[in-house]
């Protein structure tokens, strides 16, 4: 009943909503977030500033429920993508939120009407600065909560690398811009920036439930950048330089997923048989190898995956041609913080 009563008398939780021009999805969208069993919120719709329909439907949506703030921004021609921006209008968000925590949901998107409680409740009761969903959950999923410290959170590879579905301390966010570092990494892209929260997080909880729903399934970075080899191995060496004066078992763990990220690089372009990149590649993988395969935190499963192709590559690049590698295996190697 005490956490119960500090959530209502305290902690404001703010949503950002990014409202791209296909908005027609935008009204189911703020009808689940407005429906939410925890009431004291923070609606903040972000809306294309070029785009006069957005513009109304956001402005009727404020009438409805005084909760409910607008902000409009008008979006570099360049970056025209619906993740771009999305980017930008989190962070436009982030920047007007006044929420002692804050949630992004997609307009395309939906939530479940206890979901921010639920995640609310977590963070107060266990004392955390991150509550996630787990994204292998089901409707049936029993709730289970998990709560780690900083690192035993990144070692679980349980939390994924993604905005959705979490809940943070706004406070995490203080002396960071966010738009600064997705613009160096590549342009947008949460993969990126969510490992430097939750190293400054002392506890991230996790549980087993099914709240969020996408609508659509969202496309990676990768795919949408036709798999740009160069973006890739900057963002990892940065994430590399990140832990490298910081913590001894992160920086291994990275190391670990960059050595994944040109394995399964090496193999979808196989697949392709662009021959020119296959060496280059290769070299490259053969060279974070050397570094990984003493690592005493990487699994033994793993293990053997890195070293048989360290060995056979030939061999592993025919069976991708044959098994058809496609992109799955690439975002399972962007997929957890």
């Amino acid at each position: 009943m005490g956490v119960e009563k500090y959530m209502r008398i305290e902690s404001l939780v703010s949503v950002v909503v990014a409202v791209s021009k296909k908005d027609d999805n935008i009204y189911g969208c703020v009808e689940c977030i407005m429906e939410q069993s925890y009431q004291n919120l923070e609606i903040i719709l972000v809306y294309d500033a070029t785009c006069e329909r957005s513009k109304r439907i956001c402005n009727n949506l404020s009438i409805m429920d005084m909760r409910i703030k607008i902000i409009g921004i008008l979006q570099d021609k360049e970056k025209s993508s619906h993740e771009d921006f999305r980017t930008l209008a989190f962070y436009e968000g982030l920047l007007q939120a006044k929420g002692s925590y804050i949630t992004f949901v997609d307009n395309r998107d939906r939530i479940r009407k206890d979901m921010i409680r639920y995640l609310l409740r977590t963070c107060t009761k266990y004392q955390c600065q991150i509550s996630s969903l787990s994204r292998k959950s089901t409707n049936f999923g029993k709730g289970k909560i998990r709560v780690y410290r900083r690192n035993a959170a990144f070692l679980s590879r349980k939390f994924t690398s993604e905005f959705n579905g979490k809940l943070f301390d706004i406070d995490l966010f203080e002396d960071i811009n966010l738009l600064e570092l997705l613009e160096k990494e590549g342009g947008y892209g949460d993969n990126f920036i969510l490992y430097r929260l939750y190293y400054r997080a002392k506890k991230a909880a996790i549980i087993d439930k099914q709240m969020y729903y996408e609508v659509k399934e969202k496309r990676n970075f990768f795919i949408d950048k036709q798999i740009q080899l160069n973006n890739g191995i900057q963002l990892f060496k940065d994430r590399i330089n990140f832990f490298k004066d910081k913590e001894r078992t992160l920086l291994y763990l990275s190391h670990e997923y960059y050595c994944m990220f040109l394995a399964a690089y090496y193999l979808y372009i196989a697949r392709n048989k662009k021959e020119k990149d296959m060496e280059k590649v290769l070299a490259s993988f053969k060279k974070e190898y050397d570094r990984v395969r003493s690592n005493i935190i990487t699994p033994i499963n793993r293990k053997i995956f890195l070293s048989l192709l360290y060995y056979l590559p030939g061999l592993c690049a025919g069976i991708a041609r044959i098994l058809a590698i496609d992109y799955s295996l690439l975002k399972k190697c962007v997929s957890r913080i």
